[in-house]
């Protein structure tokens, strides 16, 4: 057999799931198509008796046969579900363990920054607060100078004065600094150990929580939600406003 002839790579590899599907079901396809054609031919607005029987014994059969389709779905789903609950359990557990691991360290991590923030922070403010006591000192020395009528001494105090108004304003920058430039390190296998801030909520009375302000952020999906269970509870007895609750009426076959 030449190289040409040899089968390729993946040559027995199974057909893909869906022509499987289609293989297996192909009656169950056949069957659809049956109800699809039905519905084609059937009356867009019933207009008598013989009409409302075409309809409903489509809408009985279309949902029988949905049904049945929804059971087929869920016997041939059950093996690859069960595969692939075992494949999550099987990678979930070494997930699991890492991320146990990762929130212990991470938090003693959060404790070290945030001590080392406000340790730096509190020293910055020391150096600026120095600064500033030093700059009243020498200010205070130069205006007694001058009172003395030695100018050139004067001068020199208040130059030191002004050197000490600079570092105390560099000091009292540097105490707004960011967590991260407060905290940045290069540890010595070259991990840059750093710290980022984020502003975290807690509630304390969700009664008292103004939920008309929040109104923007709400999905409307999940305020739809509320709303269905509201009036699955309270039917029509209740009003709500912005909300028409009424009573709505359908078909019904068997």
């Amino acid at each position: 057999m030449s190289t040409a002839d040899a089968p390729g790579l993946g040559h027995n590899q199974p057909p893909p799931l869906r022509d499987i599907l289609a293989e297996n079901h192909a009656g169950l396809a056949g069957d659809v198509e049956t109800i699809a054609e039905r519905a084609n031919k059937a009356p867009r607005e019933i207009k008598s008796e013989d009409d409302l029987d075409a309809v409903g014994t489509l809408v009985k059969d279309a949902g029988t046969l949905a049904r049945r389709v929804e059971s087929i779905r869920t016997a041939e789903k059950a093996p690859h579900l069960q595969a692939g609950r075992e494949v999550d359990a099987f990678f979930g557990a070494f997930t699991d363990r890492l991320e146990r691991i990762q929130k212990v360290f991470q938090g003693i991590a959060n404790e070290y920054v945030r001590r080392k923030r406000e340790e730096e922070r509190r020293r910055r403010e020391e150096e600026a607060r120095k600064a500033r006591e030093e700059e009243e000192r020498q200010r205070k020395i130069a205006e007694a100078e001058a009172e003395r009528n030695r100018p050139t001494a004067a001068e020199k105090h208040e130059a030191k004065a002004e050197a000490a108004a600079e570092r105390a304003a560099t000091a009292e920058a540097a105490a707004q600094a960011t967590p991260a430039e407060m905290t940045r390190t290069r540890t010595s296998s070259g991990t840059l150990a750093t710290a980022r801030s984020e502003w975290a909520f807690e509630i304390t009375d969700y009664s008292a929580i103004p939920l008309n302000e929040l109104r923007p952020y709400l999905v409307r999906a999940d305020v739809e939600k509320a709303i269905r269970s509201f009036v699955r509870v309270n039917k029509d007895a209740v009003p709500l406003a912005g909300v028409r609750i009424f009573e709505d009426v359908k078909a019904s076959f068997r």
